[in-house]
């Protein structure tokens, strides 16, 4: 699934022997790591494109069936696999409807293990608007994941997850998105020619260095400097599929609303 092998998980460290009056104990559970918060999702129920108009015209995307399921419904059954308690859903073109199914869903039940919110506006353009506007809510806090509301997957993403909070350990406010990719050969059907891109990574840290959309390209250019200081070296990769899925902290929220070379010294992946 992944580029990339992901970290061991580590384990908790021992606790102290008891002592008088509690105090061992107190500094046992001191010493056990902390767990980690409830695990969140941010949803984006729009594309902001016409790539499937005029099919969307009347229906958004994330509504189209497959297999007489709701695409978006597909995208939440990934979610609540991977552990996601909490997820906010933002809704802009035809944002009735789609609140509408969802709340006629198994998802607004008391029994759902996944708390669907929803979260409609008009002015939403990109997903930068989104994201602002989590930012402006602070509905998120701490490292939540971020998907479209037409991705279907099974992938096990725990070891990314994993990954990307030993790193955030590591380099606090430096780690803000872990991008999962698949292997995936340029001719492989998969691959859609608007989707293909080429990246460049450092070869030890896998820190994304240069990320560049292909699409109508009859050739690529890449910055000297990206080839300069780099110890370990730089792959240069053009066999992976962006599986739509990345793991952020609330800082990426203010920084950019895409891939962007802003964001590059942010972006790892897995």
């Amino acid at each position: 699934m992944a580029a990339t092998a992901a970290a061991s998980r580590g384990g908790k460290r021992a606790g102290g022997g008891g002592g008088q009056g509690g105090g061992g104990g107190a500094a046992g559970r001191g010493a056990e790591e902390e767990a980690p918060p409830p695990l969140q999702a941010v949803l984006v129920a729009d594309s902001f494109n016409r790539r499937f108009f005029p099919i969307s015209k009347d229906r958004p995307r994330a509504l189209l069936p497959l297999a007489n399921v709701a695409l978006i419904d597909y995208t939440l059954e990934f979610l609540t696999a991977t552990g996601v308690q909490e997820t906010f859903v933002f809704c802009c073109w035809k944002a009735p409807e789609i609140k509408e199914h969802i709340q006629k869903s198994k998802w607004c039940l008391p029994t759902s293990p996944n708390v669907v919110r929803i979260v409609t506006s008009e002015t939403y353009r990109s997903l930068g608007d989104v994201l602002r506007d989590v930012d402006a809510k602070a509905l998120v806090r701490s490292d939540f994941l971020l998907v479209y509301g037409d991705v279907i997957s099974n992938i096990n993403i725990a070891h990314a997850l994993e990954e990307h909070r030993l790193r955030r350990k590591r380099e606090k406010n430096v780690s803000v998105m872990t991008m999962i990719f698949k292997e995936s050969s340029p001719s492989h059907p998969t691959r859609c020619p608007e989707d293909n891109i080429v990246v460049a990574m450092d070869s030890a840290t896998h820190r994304l260095l240069h990320y560049q959309k292909t699409h109508g390209l009859r050739r690529f250019s890449f910055p000297l400097n990206l080839f300069q200081g780099s110890g370990e070296g730089v792959d240069i990769r053009y066999d992976l599929l962006d599986c739509h899925i990345s793991i952020c902290s609330p800082q990426v929220m203010p920084l950019t609303s895409t891939v962007t070379s802003s964001l590059w010294p942010f972006l790892w992946l897995v």
